[in-house]
């Protein structure tokens, strides 16, 4: 084991978020102006992606256990890397997080949205006479 292995692996984390993203922002567009079932279908699609993430997940806290990579030490390679192999891992770790802080504001920016049309459908029922009680806000 290596931090090259260590390094593939936070790759295919990262493909697996670009697919992830590609989902998200058609799931942006969706949310906006598609039916439900369109919408539905996405969450779907991202079922698969999302186990398989986990897996590369508990792949990667293993292997990083074995190499004896702790938090600490992760961000000291991030810090300076002395090594090729350091420096290797240290591009695939910057990839995944920039792929993840990407995925993540899509993935809010998302959460925002249908939260907002729920208040307005909850809003409209209320005024429609069809929910008695008042859509209560949080913020």
């Amino acid at each position: 084991m290596s931090k090259i292995e260590l390094a593939r692996l936070l790759d295919g984390m990262t493909a697996v978020e670009e697919k992830l993203i590609a989902l998200e922002e058609r799931k942006s567009k969706t949310v906006i102006r598609a039916p439900a079932e369109e919408l539905s279908a996405l969450l779907s699609a991202q079922q698969p992606l999302l186990m398989q993430f986990a897996a590369l997940e508990n792949k990667r806290q293993a292997l990083q256990d074995a190499l004896g990579i702790g938090k600490e030490e992760l961000f000291n390679i991030l810090g300076q890397a002395d090594t090729e192999e350091d420096y290797i891992l240290s591009s695939a770790f910057l990839r995944l997080r920039d792929t993840s802080m990407r995925l993540k504001k899509l993935n809010d920016l998302n959460g925002r949205v249908v939260r907002a049309k729920l208040e307005t459908k909850k809003n409209l029922l209320y005024i429609l006479g069809i929910e008695e009680e008042q859509p209560t806000y949080t913020r």
